[in-house]
């Protein structure tokens, strides 16, 4: 049984998804025979894991859920802590933000309960994601910068690559774009270094964005592209429809305006197939007002009507949405003078 458990993680580690999922189900149909509910638990994390990253996240609730109730009535409290930052993870892909923090903050009060100082670093790095989405990222700095120090005092290699990844996100945002890089590539370096290829392609395409930023478009190009190769061949759709958006936003710049559409298009398509609503709004956004500069106003209209529903259903009220608004105000004013 343990050894079940320990290949399951570590096919997981280093994003062997497919062979992690039937290793972890192998394991789990063990467990229920011989009736050890606590390998149970695990095993329904580590398929939750598998799930959420091949973007099944029904699956990926469902299996959280029997972790967590097999976890409260064994008082698991570790458990416990790991199946809410499970929950909240889904919670984000899915734009669900309020429920995704409140799921972190319970795992927070459980993990210093127990006195997981692991524990809680990682639900404080998960928190700053959801503020780093929310358009917060001088916030999101202060809980990565304390996140990354426990991980590298745990010798924890892979959140600490997500950490330095993160922080490389943040500080772009902040146009930090130098420091971004430097942060994005420790993050590269330690993935590579441990065969996470998820991790890996995270960097790769992070370091797309702030070479953008940069100006320097060969390199952000190389980026995207070599991110897109690794989330298809590990099978991550999320990761494969924000490559796309990304380089959508560089065809954009270019001018390579039926490429950018291509790439929109088939980026809105796979986040909604996964339930993915905040991808889906960002992409429908981009192909909206790059409809609207080629003068297809009544497209580019249908695309910011749709990405503004999305917005206002997930809660989203920064200045992603008012792109939207002022996009539809601008598309239904030059649509109404050309039909007079």
């Amino acid at each position: 049984m343990s050894a079940f458990l320990a290949v399951s993680r570590t096919l997981l580690y280093i994003t062997k998804l497919k062979e992690a999922q039937t290793a972890a189900t192998s394991g789990l149909r063990m467990a229920q025979r011989q009736g050890r509910s606590d390998f149970e638990a695990s095993f329904h994390g580590l398929i939750a894991s598998v799930q959420r990253t091949l973007g099944d996240y029904d699956g990926a609730l469902a299996s959280l859920r029997a972790a967590g109730e097999i976890n409260e009535r064994h008082g698991n409290n570790l458990g416990s802590g790991a199946c809410l930052n499970g929950t909240g993870l889904v919670y984000v892909a899915l734009g669900r933000f309020s429920e995704a923090l409140h799921s972190y903050k319970a795992a927070v009060e459980i993990f210093r309960r127990v006195d997981s100082p692991l524990g809680v670093a990682i639900s404080l790095g998960n928190t700053a994601v959801v503020y780093l989405e929310q358009g917060k990222p001088r916030e999101a700095i202060a809980l990565l910068e304390e996140t990354l120090e426990n991980h590298r005092r745990f010798q924890n290699p892979h959140g600490e690559a997500a950490a330095l990844s993160e922080i490389g996100l943040a500080r772009s945002a902040l146009g930090e774009h130098e420091n971004a890089l430097k942060s994005l590539q420790g993050g590269l370096e330690i993935s590579r270094r441990i065969g996470d290829r998820l991790g890996e392609a995270n960097a790769l395409s992070g370091m797309g964005n702030a070479y953008f930023q940069r100006e320097r478009f060969q390199e952000a190009l190389a980026s995207y592209r070599s991110a897109l190769a690794i989330y298809r061949e590990i099978g991550c759709l999320t990761g494969q429809a924000n490559a796309l958006g990304n380089m959508g936003n560089l065809a954009t710049y270019a001018g390579q305006y039926d490429l950018a559409l291509q790439s929109y298009s088939v980026a809105a398509v796979i986040h909604r197939s996964v339930g993915n609503a905040l991808g889906e709004a960002v992409a429908l956004t981009n192909y909206g007002l790059v409809q609207g500069d080629r003068g297809e106003w009544s497209e580019a209209g249908k695309a910011l009507s749709g990405a503004r529903e999305i917005f206002v259903r997930i809660g989203i009220t920064d200045a992603r949405l008012q792109v939207v608004l002022d996009g539809m105000e601008k598309y239904a004013s030059t649509l109404k003078g050309s039909n007079r």
